[in-house]
């Protein structure tokens, strides 16, 4: 049976449609590899507007012979994708622990295992370990370091649109952070 031109392109988007879902994970994999390189640091070190090549990205890299086509593919990709970061300490609002925390591998293990809680209930974080985030976290002290980061990240964005919408805080003279699993400074400012 011999296709017409409507089905062809029908088949054509169909199977665009699922490449694309097949690889959706790339964008995150590929920006966590230039977090854990500290590619945005690097160039945000050079001040505002800094333009720097793969070679000068390379040379500030922590090792002796980085591997400049692998360093340029990471660099044209997320080109390609519009990704601009700020660096890690200027800006606490940023998107980067978010993607350093979804991103950590006890945590992608969990979409191995979407279609068992569709099937049988339950949590697949649990599916793939056999235990639920805290405990993860518990047993594994870089997972938890991640975890605080995002979380104390996360509390000061959603401090700063607190305060910059709400004025019930402004006649107190002292405010107590009751959660938490370490002691935030930005209640004091």
């Amino acid at each position: 049976m011999e296709m017409d031109a409507q089905e062809v392109e029908k088949f054509g988007a169909q199977t665009q449609e699922a490449l694309e879902t097949v690889f959706s994970f790339v964008p995150a994999l590929v920006l966590k590899s230039a977090l854990l390189l500290e590619i945005p640091d690097i160039i945000a070190r050079q001040g505002p507007n800094a333009s720097l090549s793969v070679q000068e990205i390379a040379a500030r890299l922590p090792t002796k012979n980085p591997h400049l086509d692998n360093l340029s593919r990471i660099l044209r990709y997320l080109s390609t994708k519009g990704v601009f970061i700020q660096s890690r300490g200027e800006n606490p609002s940023s998107m980067v622990h978010m993607a350093m925390l979804e991103t950590q591998e006890a945590l992608m293990a969990r979409w191995h295992h979407v279609h068992e809680c569709v099937l049988q209930g339950g949590h697949a974080l649990r599916k793939a370990h056999g235990k639920d985030e805290y405990a993860c976290a518990m047993d594994d002290p870089h997972l938890n370091s991640v975890i605080n980061d995002y979380m104390a990240a996360d509390t000061m964005t959603s401090i700063e649109q607190i305060l910059k919408h709400y004025n019930g805080f402004q006649e107190l003279k002292s405010v107590v952070d009751l959660g938490g699993s370490k002691r935030e400074p930005h209640w004091g400012k």
